[in-house]
């Protein structure tokens, strides 16, 4: 390839401490778009040659970008401040090709059609179809060479973003390091009901806790029978048992590294047992098939609102919502984070927030121009201790504050995050390492711990509640898994149900589930084991 001579030797920086941590939605965030047409943008190169000690590039570099985008981002592209801002210090002259994000894999789908596709091309929705029909661009040589910020930013969950058919990597990443966003809820006032004092941890003090709830009517309404001491769905639970699942498809990672399904632990038969005899004796949610966090949360959220949950494992943000709408009718209601529950043989862990997910690739129009290697070093600097910087806290002066030798986001910034993101932190529809520090800010809207309202504080103690956290494997959609999905993982989560209800032995459940492997099942398990292997060389 073509090359640029550089402006300054690229250092590699060390992505810790204030900066670390990218990308990531807060949840609660719109992310409806409001645009009714593509928009297009162009930031301005630096001029006069020779003034090259400030910009990444001696020469100007030129690129097109199209990309989603949806409220409250639209609002930074009116008059593209931070964009300009990253132009002058690196030298680019881009030009983004905005498309609204309700239709924007109709979009690439055409664009790929047309054979007339820009540089660079967000991912969303959209990686599988760029890959297979050749238009994306492996990085993995191209970032070793010249990204390693960007590697050194991801290289703890870089097996979750390759591509299982290749074990190749073709996504420059978007990255948030802020590990809590799960946490085990409890109502700190339903324990004070029945006489416990002390937060459960292990799975007896729970399971006595559970019973407590089922008997003593602790939301004081005199019907003990309308109170759910375990809401949400069984999956739930399964960390509690030693599977580490990444959700409702449950897929886990042995201690061994053997990338399988849950159903497939030996501490399966253990689990099974424990949730039919807490669906038996009314301590789990008896409508746990249609609500919970990994079934349908807002179902779930319902019944937390209406006061008759008495804990569960859900966003942490739902400790503070919830004791706002059950306090409307209770004023002593209080509900709290805690660990994660400990389960029969000690084991215990939330899954963690996902670090990281593909943003964007570089596609072959980049290779034919000779400027692939020059993008990935711009995207290297966006990662750089600069370039987070201006990522997550805007520009100084205008967006922060520098006190005490530390960025702090100014109002209304530093308010919530739709403000933030109107003005161009924290723009996720692109590539960028989001400052733990800087998310944390926008999260306690500017304020020191000690000063928040008491309600809020519920909130960030259910976020640093003291948790072991687990990076929750991807779902890889190998050959076998897109063929068979739609019939065999509906059955597994059917005769799941069943068994915890009753309605088939534990038994049975195994008998069930040998006979879908002729038919897909371990077609699904050995190659994504296989696919696991690859990726994680």
């Amino acid at each position: 390839m073509k090359k640029r001579m550089l402006a300054a030797v690229l250092a590699v920086s060390m992505l810790v401490g204030l900066f670390s941590g990218c990308g990531g939605q807060e949840t609660g965030t719109s992310q409806s778009s409001a645009a009714t047409e593509e928009e297009g943008s162009t930031v301005s190169e630096v001029s006069g040659e020779g003034e090259t000690s400030d910009t990444l590039f001696a020469e100007p570099l030129e690129f097109t970008i199209m990309a989603p985008i949806w409220e409250p981002h639209t609002k930074a592209t009116e008059d593209m401040e931070i964009f300009n801002a990253m132009a002058e210090k690196t030298n680019t002259k881009i030009t983004y090709e905005w498309v609204p994000q309700d239709g924007y894999k109709d979009r690439v789908t055409t664009a790929l059609a047309s054979g007339d596709i820009p540089e660079v091309i967000s991912s969303r929705d959209s990686l599988s179809m760029l890959i297979s029909q050749g238009a994306a661009l492996p990085l993995d040589e191209l970032l070793a060479e010249y990204g390693p910020n960007i590697m050194a930013s991801i290289e703890d969950v870089l097996p979750g973003l390759k591509n299982p058919a290749d074990g190749k990597l073709y996504s420059v990443p978007f990255v948030l390091d802020y590990p809590p966003a799960y946490a085990m809820l409890v109502r700190k006032d339903w324990l004070t009901a029945v006489g416990i004092e002390k937060i459960p941890e292990t799975w007896d003090e729970w399971m006595a806790a559970w019973t407590a709830f089922r008997d003593g009517d602790p939301n004081g309404d005199g019907d003990s029978t309308n109170d759910i001491p375990y809401g949400g769905d069984v999956y739930s639970l399964m960390p509690a048992f030693g599977m580490n699942i990444n959700g409702k498809e449950a897929f886990m990672v042995t201690d061994e590294g053997e990338y399988t399904l849950a159903y497939e632990s030996p501490d399966f038969r253990t689990y099974l047992e424990a949730m039919r005899e807490m669906y038996k004796e009314g301590l789990l949610d008896q409508e746990f098939v249609t609500r919970g966090t990994y079934v349908n949360q807002k179902e779930f959220e319902k019944a937390l609102f209406a006061g008759i949950v008495g804990s569960g494992m859900t966003w942490a943000e739902i400790a503070k919502r919830t004791t706002e709408s059950v306090r409307e009718i209770n004023p002593d209601a209080e509900m709290v984070g805690t660990k994660a529950i400990t389960g029969p043989d000690g084991k215990g862990a939330l899954p963690a927030r996902g670090k990281a997910s593909p943003s964007v690739v570089l596609t072959v129009s980049a290779e034919e121009k000779g400027i692939a290697d020059e993008i990935i070093q711009y995207y290297n600097w966006i990662f750089s201790e600069e370039g987070i910087r201006m990522a997550s806290y805007g520009i100084e002066g205008k967006h922060y504050d520098m006190v005490d030798g530390k960025p702090v986001i100014k109002e209304p910034y530093c308010n919530d995050f739709v403000t933030a993101r109107g003005a161009g932190l924290n723009f996720t529809p692109l590539p960028h390492c989001f400052s733990s520090d800087a998310y944390e800010q926008i999260l306690l809207g500017g304020k020191s711990v000690d000063t928040l309202d008491p309600i809020t504080k519920l909130y960030y103690d259910a976020l640093n509640n003291g948790s072991e956290y687990y990076n929750a494997p991807p779902v890889l959609e190998t050959e076998a898994y897109m063929d068979n999905q739609a019939v065999i993982m509906p059955k597994l989560d059917t005769m799941l149900s069943e068994c915890v209800t009753g309605q088939i032995t534990i038994d049975e459940f195994y008998t069930q589930y040998e006979a879908l492997k002729p038919i897909g099942l371990q077609a699904i398990l050995d190659e994504g084991k296989a696919a696991w292997e690859e990726i994680s060389e």
